[in-house]
């Protein structure tokens, strides 16, 4: 049995959907002032109260005649008024008096006064709603096809709505649609989905009427998909939420003993499933006492019915499944339901082959086969239907209406497109006339455009003659350095010589180590303008890298001291590799120059061998920095040539370029980070030796 506040019908359950629209219309209005609105509210909420208090007793008329008369004192009623007073016929009056036609005529009329497509976000979820309810009163009445129409268009509208309560709400009429198609898994995945959305909504009888009712269809749900765990783990869930809600809204005893009654026919039918059919039968009496008079005439309340006159049959109880056989049919005729009759009837004709009149039991078995077969004719058009074949069909149909009124406009269409077609054709005529008008322009515009080439030939010719000075320029620097090279070797000889023998004057020593210095940085030079290609005459040979370095630092040090700087170097040991020894120290000793020359006094330098899957050399200073603009050429020749060290050095802008040609001439890589103001790091990568 699901509980469904809608199919249940009771005065309570009406009461509680038109708290819901309520609360989704927000009771706004266009009247003159709020105090005067809010006095108009109160008026319309106390009618409906009242009205709903004399259906409650069956006085279904007059409820309506009081309703009426409340109504047609609100001067000008305002849009919200009037959608209030078609939910209250069609949720509630011609619910009662079971007229689907008069519900589904004030439903529709709700969606007139929202509008197909409303703006305002209340009107949106409030028509929504009213496409729900009118469907289930289409499915109702076996018009199935505009039921699927009404239930298209709502689940259309779904998306735009923000509010994640009245998402629930409408993800909680999906799953009942879905339930009522046999669909439990989307059943059950929408009533889940409900639940969450509705966690943190108002905290109020409705809401919490709704979050009671998810509990238990989720519970039935898993129950139908054979999950009984999962079905009573939310049947545990729901009676604690019960058992709080008894405790917070306790004047709702109605609505409290309709739950108990369910809670009861739940338990009663795991009873009949584990084979205890007295104690079924037990809870279903019991569940049954719960409901009030009144219930006798709804649908539940037939299914309870129905429940009771089949356990007393199978428990051999004649007499007490024809007396509930007779409330069962008497019900019936207040409010047929094609369905339970079916049920009643074979039941019927179960007892009387237990009684012995097999003439009666064989003939309500022939009625029950007739109509059985008229229903499931009819079951084939509801029940079996695909849920997405028909969203479908409705998507397309509402693009090929689309396309036909569209289709008004084509002759127009046609019309506006031959006059841009003529004025096209005026527009080329106008266009060739006025090029042949400027024809001599365009002879102008020829010569000029001769004459530009002309131009940049005689440009091209003088590029040609900048690049042959240059070439010219460049073979006179190599000239220059390769006779500078022999006397500098000559005078580095001297020096080295002078400085091998024994002397005792520190000031003489500090003239030679100066010159040393000098020497050094001269050689730089004119190895930076000859370049790899011309010192390409060295032959590469396994080297010692961490001496290598150890004599580049022991070499930098006196340079190092006249500005109070420390060398310190970290490497790791036993790393060699095939290198021209010679052009490799004339690198590490430049980058070290400049390590020197761009830092403070007082301040360190830190020179790195490591080995990864490359050998890696890195000298790191904390000086000065290279600004970013400088950093794209920095390995261009003369590129650094404007630049002064701390203590105001010179810079020629050659060393690094030298450097570069010699870690590629090594088939390595040399590149530089730098934060200016704080520190510069020259990394050198270089190839393993391939064992």
């Amino acid at each position: 049995m699901l509980y469904d506040s809608e199919y249940s019908c009771t005065i309570d359950r009406i009461r509680i959907l038109f708290l819901i629209f309520s609360a989704i219309l927000g009771l706004g209005g266009c009247s003159d002032s709020q105090d005067s609105q809010a006095q108009r509210n109160q008026k319309l909420d106390d009618a409906r109260e009242i009205a709903y208090e004399y259906m409650t007793i069956g006085h279904i008329d007059s409820a309506k005649y009081y309703y009426d008369s409340v109504y047609s004192n609100i001067p000008h009623p305002n849009k919200i008024e009037k959608i209030q007073r078609h939910l209250f016929y069609g949720a509630g009056y011609y619910t009662q008096l079971y007229d689907a036609s008069m519900q589904i005529a004030h439903l529709d009329s709700i969606q007139y006064l929202t509008g197909e497509d409303p703006d305002d976000s209340q009107l949106l979820s409030t028509l929504i709603l009213s496409l729900f309810l009118a469907g289930d009163r289409h499915f109702e009445v076996g018009s199935y096809n505009k039921a699927f129409k009404k239930y298209f268009e709502a689940k259309t509208l779904m998306p735009r709505v923000k509010d994640p309560c009245k998402r629930g709400h409408h993800q909680y009429r999906l799953g009942m649609i879905h339930y009522k198609q046999g669909l439990y898994q989307a059943a059950k995945n929408y009533f889940q989905s409900s639940f969450d959305l509705t966690a943190n909504c108002a905290d109020d009888f409705p809401e919490y009427a709704l979050r009671q009712e998810l509990l238990n269809n989720i519970s039935l749900t898993y129950d139908r998909l054979k999950n009984q765990d999962s079905s009573a783990y939310y049947i545990n869930l729901s009676s604690k939420l019960f058992e709080q809600g008894t405790k917070k809204f306790p004047q709702h005893v109605k609505y409290f003993n309709r739950v108990r009654s369910v809670f009861l026919q739940q338990a009663a039918q795991q009873d009949e499933q584990t084979g205890n059919i007295n104690k079924a039968i037990y809870k279903a009496n019991r569940a049954y006492q719960y409901l009030i008079p009144e219930d006798a005439l709804y649908e539940n309340t037939q299914e309870l019915l129905l429940y009771l006159v089949r356990l007393n049959r199978k428990n051999g109880n004649l007499s007490q499944a024809l007396r509930w056989y007779r409330a069962l049919m008497s019900t019936l005729i207040k409010l047929p339901n094609p369905t339970i009759r079916r049920e009643a009837l074979l039941e019927y004709s179960h007892i009387k082959g237990m009684e012995g009149e097999y003439a009666e039991a064989n003939s309500y078995l022939s009625e029950y086969i007739t109509e059985n077969k008229s229903l499931r004719l009819a079951g084939r058009s509801a029940y079996h239907i695909d849920f997405q074949e028909e969203f479908r069909n409705f998507e397309d149909q509402k693009i090929y209406q689309a396309l036909f009124k569209s289709s008004r406009y084509q002759t127009l269409g046609l019309i506006i497109i031959a006059i841009f077609a003529l004025l096209v054709i005026v527009i080329t005529f106008l266009f060739i006339r006025s090029i042949m008008i400027s024809g001599r322009g365009m002879t102008r515009l020829e010569f000029l455009h001769k004459d530009l080439a002309f131009q940049n030939w005689l440009l091209a010719g003088s590029l040609a003659d900048l690049k042959h000075v240059n070439q010219q320029m460049d073979h006179l620097l190599i000239m220059v350095a390769k006779g500078l090279r022999g006397p500098a070797y000559t005078i580095g000889d001297y020096i080295h010589k002078l400085q091998t023998l024994q002397s005792s004057d520190p000031a003489a020593l500090e003239l030679l180590q100066m010159a040393s210095q000098a020497h050094a940085q001269s050689q730089n030079m004119i190895e930076g303008l000859l370049g790899p290609e011309a010192n390409s005459q060295e032959e590469f040979q396994i080297t010692n890298l961490e001496q290598l370095i150890r004599d580049s630092v022991e070499q930098s040090k006196f340079s190092a001291q006249k500005k109070s700087q420390t060398l310190h170097f970290y490497g790791d040991r036993g790393i060699s590799a095939p290198v021209q020894p010679l052009q490799l120290s004339r690198v590490i000793n430049n980058l070290l120059a400049n390590a020197i020359k761009f830092s403070s006094q007082h301040q360190a330098i830190e020179i790195y061998l490591r080995r990864t899957e490359q050998i890696e050399i890195e000298v790191r200073d904390f000086g000065i920095g290279i600004p970013p603009e400088m950093l794209g050429h920095i390995f261009d020749k003369v590129a650094d040539s404007n630049r002064q060290g701390t203590d105001g050095e010179k810079s020629y802008g050659l060393g690094l370029a030298f450097c570069k040609e010699v870690i590629e001439h090594h088939q390595g890589k040399i590149w530089i980070n730098s934060i200016p103001g704080q520190q510069t790091q020259v990394f050198i990568s270089l190839p393993m030796i391939n064992s």
